[in-house]
């Protein structure tokens, strides 16, 4: 196992180990890049491919760091407040673990965010379901990065346009 040398000191992190879709890592550190490692080995052609280097630089943002950081902090108490519920999306079954670190928390579920979460509001009354309670929490920081970062950085983000 390869280690990196320079300490990383990470701010967020999202880990999505997807059966059935991409998996990778974004981290957030706290010199403000925004770094996704693409880690899905799962077919043959791309393990043998497979380079030291699958890391992507999307963004280098001392600001996004300052924003998400604010935002850790003000939802110190809601995030904690999700550590012991379950998280995660009954309705979707794609086989994805994902995980959320905010500072030194980590929340751990299934089918979190790999379907698109937006007007899942409506969704819910339409189908008359009641929210789980994460959502809003969880959609914030998701919200956040996209003021930085038009790309889609989930995998629920990506239309059928840009999955053909």
């Amino acid at each position: 196992m390869k280690t990196k040398p320079e300490f990383r000191k990470v701010v967020f992190e999202y880990d999505c180990m997807c059966f059935f879709g991409s998996s990778y890592k974004l981290i957030l550190l706290e010199d403000g890049r925004l770094i996704r490692e693409d880690y899905n080995i799962s077919m043959p052609i791309i393990k043998n491919c497979l380079t030291d280097d699958f890391e992507d630089l999307v963004i280098n943002s001392p600001d996004l760091v300052n924003v998400i950081k604010q935002l850790i902090n003000e939802n110190k108490e809601e995030l904690k407040s999700l550590l012991s519920k379950y998280i995660g999306n009954p309705g979707v079954c794609d086989g994805a673990s994902e995980t959320f670190r905010f500072g030194r928390m980590k929340i751990e579920g299934s089918n979190i965010l790999t379907v698109s979460m937006e007007g899942y509001e409506e969704a819910l009354k339409k189908y008359n379901s009641v929210e789980m309670g994460w959502e809003k929490d969880l959609l914030q920081f998701q919200n956040k990065f996209h003021k930085y970062v038009e790309e889609p950085l989930f995998n629920g983000e990506e239309t059928e346009e840009e999955e053909e």
